[in-house]
């Protein structure tokens, strides 16, 4: 009976430590409307950020169901990775300020987070300073938010509003709400086309960070998982001379 008893503790203990294994299944995956990064489609998350997450997670020998990925407003994704359990927000600008706050995987892509304004405003930045004399746009938790917050060292802005969402920002920038609109600049010139407005009428007059986007998880997920995602991002980076990730990033 000894031996008996041993194979079955065995392959009890074998069926424990399979079925508790984190898979992405266990992830929620969240993202927001943020084109051409990510937005939603056909009531389905669609963009570059979410067709390089897709084609890395099939090289990683996990898959991941589109239908399985939340659009969500940004302000709500952010608050639910950083208190778990089991989040991913994507595309997320990797900052200091957020450093410790998420797990990384990445980078996905390089970006930009710009000062916005209309041309016909005439807006000439040369310090950080001169924003003060302006009523300044950002959206909730976004990293032109953080940024500018941490410009604002003697809390001298004067005007300073925020948004739930970027297609909202434009809006109040368009309308003179607002002077400045701080957001990425490729997403702004995008949401500015999807609004039926003329991009060339707006112009950057502040450049606050060059950095890269990540897929950012809640601190209690697996590194082991983590790994896997970022092993098959690898893959994706290297297929075909790294043409292949090229085209994804341009396909938007």
């Amino acid at each position: 009976m000894r031996p008996v008893f041993i194979l079955i503790s065995s392959l009890l203990l074998l069926f424990t430590i399979k079925t508790s294994a984190e898979l992405f299944s266990d992830i929620e995956f969240i993202t927001e409307n943020y084109p051409p990064y990510n937005y939603e489609k056909n009531n389905l998350a669609a963009g570059i950020s979410v067709e390089i997450l897709l084609q890395a997670a099939q090289a990683s020998g996990q898959p991941i169901l589109r239908e399985h990925i939340h659009v969500r407003p940004w302000a709500r994704g952010y608050r639910q990775a950083l208190i778990g359990p089991k989040v991913m927000l994507f595309s997320m600008a990797r900052t200091p300020d957020r450093e410790r706050n998420f797990q990384w995987v990445g980078p996905i892509m390089k970006i930009r987070i710009a000062a916005m304004a209309k041309k016909e405003s005439a807006i000439s930045i040369d310090r950080a300073d001169d924003f003060g004399r302006y009523a300044i746009g950002t959206v909730r938790d976004d990293a032109g938010e953080q940024l500018l917050k941490k410009l604002d060292t003697n809390n001298t802005f004067k005007t300073f509003q925020v948004s739930p969402t970027p297609q909202a920002l434009i809006k109040k920038l368009n309308l003179g709400r607002i002077k400045i609109m701080v957001l990425d600049e490729i997403v702004a010139h995008k949401l500015i086309e999807g609004q039926g407005l003329n991009p060339e009428n707006f112009e950057v007059v502040y450049v606050f960070k060059e950095t890269e986007s990540y897929f950012a998880f809640s601190k209690d997920v697996s590194k082991k998982l983590l790994q896997s995602l970022q092993n098959g991002l690898n893959k994706l980076k290297q297929r075909n001379d790294g043409k292949d990730y090229e085209s994804l990033i341009h396909s938007h």
